[in-house]
């Protein structure tokens, strides 16, 4: 009956004026039906919970209001769709084991608690507003190609992809993936990366020239501190191939940088791909995180590399990105 699931039923509610959950529907939304916000707001209030296992639209014009205490709930299956066109303001608890998707020019404004278990699409043009918590678990991933501005807890035991824009500060014990293809992540803010891994695919040498939108390879612009720990696992695209002397700046910090990748110190091996790739914590202006390929040694040991950064200043691998 639309595009994401087979519905079984259809209830339609075109919410023109001020409305609470049960004037709506006397129980939650127990089918896999349509409901339709668009005009004025819908509030759901504590009295009723509201589970989503259908189509929840929200559409220009539209503002869905959860208060404080009220829980809505975007149930336990793939096919539960909250979409968002207009306006969410979350006050009490959005839970979320479906799908939501922030389409261009819709927003969700959080000062209560996002805990998502699925999937959150953030489009471009659309926005999450955090003012409370937002609770990536290990079994969701944030699709990100908008914007994410969190002035409260911004918590990823998931999956950050895409090539959007986190505006505040990001703990992060799960995974970041810029791109399905060569993308920049930017974190406009402190990155404490605790734990999980960062993806990075490589399909080239430019990082865009200032242009993020034409970057060759994955890597992640924070303009805050940056401490580091997991893994860093890195694939090429396909056609790539690496060549002598090419780097990869895949982590500009704006501010300092404290850690490692597990098992990656200073100048250490991280794979072979047809040449050597190494990894360095002194790239760019000198905190940077780059990998770089050479032909000078093709398989030094740390200490010998380290050797060969004292001797050469490390200057050829200090290039200032270009902002």
């Amino acid at each position: 009956m639309n595009r994401y699931f087979s519905a079984l039923a259809a209830l339609c509610c075109i919410a023109c004026h001020q409305a609470t959950a049960d004037q709506i529907s006397p129980n939650p939304n127990p089918t896999t039906g349509d409901i339709f916000v668009e005009m004025g707001n819908t509030d759901f209030n504590a009295e009723n919970p509201f589970d989503n296992h259908g189509y929840l639209s929200i559409s220009f014009g539209g503002t869905l209001i959860n208060n404080a205490g009220a829980l809505l709930n975007n149930a336990s299956e793939a096919h539960a769709l909250l979409e968002v066109w207009g306006s969410l303001d979350n006050e009490g608890t959005l839970g979320n084991n479906g799908v939501i998707v922030v389409e261009h020019l819709g927003i969700i404004n959080n000062s209560g608690n996002l805990n998502s278990g699925y999937i959150i699409a953030i489009r471009q043009g659309g926005t999450i507003v955090n003012n409370g918590t937002i609770d990536n678990k290990a079994t969701s991933e944030i699709q990100n190609a908008g914007t994410i501005v969190t002035n409260g807890a911004f918590i990823n035991d998931g999956s950050l992809s895409g090539s959007g824009t986190v505006v505040g500060s990001v703990n992060d014990s799960g995974v970041v993936a810029p791109g399905d293809a060569a993308a920049v992540h930017t974190i406009d803010g402190d990155w404490s990366k605790t734990g999980g891994s960062l993806e990075i695919e490589l399909g080239g040498t430019s990082d865009g020239g200032g242009d993020k939108s034409l970057t060759e390879f994955d890597w992640v612009d924070v303009t805050g501190d940056v401490t580091l720990a997991g893994q860093l696992n890195v694939s090429l695209l396909d056609g790539f191939a690496l060549d002598d002397f090419q780097q990869f700046p895949i982590i500009n910090v704006g501010g300092s940088l404290t850690g490692q990748f597990d098992g990656l110190a200073e100048g250490a091996l991280v794979g072979n791909f047809g040449r050597s790739l190494f990894i360095t914590y002194v790239g760019g202006d000198g905190n940077d995180v780059a990998l770089f390929t050479t032909n000078a040694i093709p398989e030094p040991s740390t200490l010998l590399l380290a050797a060969v950064f004292a001797l050469c200043g490390g200057h050829w691998l200090r290039v200032r990105r270009q902002n």
